[in-house]
């Protein structure tokens, strides 16, 4: 080490220089493309992403073309799933409708039967006040046809 490597202070990781990925061929490149795809002319491209995009763009037509039948098969099977819910729905809101119907008649033979218990309470009432005005005669007549001593 000479002098000068010691007086700078070492550099931190973040300023260490990271190598630069390989690069691939463009031969290796062109090779993995599929068949389809237009030759490439020998003019390079103005925007370096183009080719990029419309590889990815490749991509994903080939991931969709490959799962496309499995996709298709998902979406009837929701398709299906989805036509049962609504039909189990219908179901499910035709009771809650003859529910709704059966507690409305419930409510009005309840309000019904609440009139007949206040008109037999005051029946009772008042057979309790006919009862009670008869056994005072009655008690009345017996006093007055008890012998007098």
């Amino acid at each position: 080490m000479n002098q000068r490597d010691r007086e700078l202070p070492p550099r931190p990781e973040s300023e260490v220089p990271l190598p630069s990925p390989p690069r691939v061929p463009s031969d290796t490149v062109r090779a993995t493309l599929p068949s389809t795809m237009p030759p490439q002319s020998s003019t390079p491209a103005p925007n370096p992403y183009q080719d990029l995009e419309y590889l990815m763009d490749r991509v994903v037509q080939r991931a969709l073309a490959v799962q496309g039948g499995s996709f298709r098969e998902s979406v009837e099977q929701l398709g299906k799933t989805i036509d049962k819910m609504a039909s189990q729905t219908d179901l499910i809101l035709t009771e809650v409708q003859r529910h709704s119907r059966r507690i409305t008649e419930l409510e009005t033979e309840l309000d019904n039967t609440k009139g007949r218990v206040s008109t037999v309470k005051a029946e009772l009432d008042s057979t309790k006040e006919r009862l009670s005005a008869l056994e005072r005669r009655f008690d009345e007549f017996q006093a007055a046809r008890a012998p007098q001593v």
